[in-house]
C-alpha cells in the first residue's frame, strides 16, 4: 500500500519528464539544421568571477545554418549561385504531449487520515485460471502526442532565412 498523494506525485513527475523529453527532441531536431561554433571571450582580469565579467556575444555558441548551393540559370546562359539554408527547404514538425490517460486497477482504503491505495493481486488456482477478472497489468498508460505549432522564435528564424533567400534569387 502507498499513499494516494505519492501516486499522484509520481504521475506528475512522469508527465513532466515526458514533456521535457519531447522538448529536448524538438530542440535536437532544430539544432540538426545548424553547425555550432564556440565563441569565447577572455575576461579582462585574471580572476574568474562571473559578476565582474559582463557577457558579450562572444560568450555564446554561434549557430551557422547548414546550407546547400543551388544554381539558377540567368538570361545570358550563365548561372547564379544561391546559398539556401536547409531549414528553409524542409518542414520542421515540433511535437507536443497533448493528453495523458491513465487507467489503474487499484484498491482504496483510509488509514489514519490518509488515503492508501494498493494494487489487487491475481491469484491462480491449481488449474492455472485466474480468480481476478482483470488482466495481470494493474495500470495502462496512453500518451497521445500531437504535432504542435512552431514556436514564434523558430517561425521568425525561418521567415528571416526565406527573406534572405528571396533576395538572392535572380528575377
Amino acid at each position: 500500500m502507498i499513499k494516494f498523494s505519492q501516486l499522484v506525485s509520481a504521475i506528475q513527475n512522469s508527465v513532466e519528464e515526458a514533456a521535457f523529453s519531447v522538448s529536448q527532441e524538438n530542440f535536437k531536431t532544430l539544432l540538426s539544421y545548424f553547425h555550432t561554433e564556440k565563441r569565447v571571450s577572455a575576461p579582462e582580469s585574471n580572476e574568474p568571477t562571473m559578476h565582474e565579467h559582463p557577457l558579450t556575444p562572444d560568450d555564446f555558441e554561434a549557430l551557422v545554418p547548414k546550407s546547400v548551393c543551388i544554381q539558377f540559370p540567368k538570361d545570358d546562359n550563365s548561372t547564379h549561385d544561391v546559398h539556401v539554408p536547409l531549414i528553409a527547404l524542409t518542414p520542421i514538425n515540433n511535437i507536443q504531449l497533448s493528453e495523458m490517460e491513465i487507467d489503474i486497477d487499484m484498491e482504496i482504503m483510509e488509514k489514519d487520515g490518509d488515503i492508501l491505495i494498493g494494487f489487487p493481486s491475481h491469484k491462480k488456482s491449481l488449474f492455472g485460471s485466474s480468480s481476478a477478472h482483470q488482466s495481470a497489468n494493474n495500470a495502462r498508460v496512453k500518451i497521445k502526442i500531437a504535432p504542435g505549432g512552431k514556436p514564434t522564435g523558430v517561425t521568425t528564424i525561418i521567415e528571416g532565412y526565406e527573406k534572405v533567400l528571396r533576395a538572392q534569387v535572380p528575377n
